[in-house]
């Protein structure tokens, strides 16, 4: 059974920084573009991983859960994703 990615919402992002803010919006829009492609498994698990690390950074917790969550979803072998949840 194929994996459906799921929606990652984009939080309220205005009170972070301006710099952070175009970061997270080019990394959200790179996400969203792999997601509408149809791009391969790992690399739509790394886009996942992407977004999520800088949800964590940015302290958007509940965000950077669904990334990681359909990141090991992707690539459940990758020891990756088991050790950012466990940070979430």
């Amino acid at each position: 059974m194929a994996l459906t990615p799921r929606a990652v919402a984009m939080p309220d992002i205005s009170n972070v920084a301006a710099p952070v803010q175009a970061q997270i919006r080019q990394q959200y829009a790179s996400l969203q573009q792999k997601i509408s492609s149809g791009a391969p498994a790992a690399e739509l698990a790394d886009a996942y991983g992407a977004m999520g690390r800088l949800f964590i950074a940015t302290e958007f917790f509940d965000a950077a859960d669904t990334c990681f969550s359909d990141a090991q979803a992707l690539q459940p072998n990758d020891m990756r994703w088991p050790y950012y949840l466990a940070h979430v």
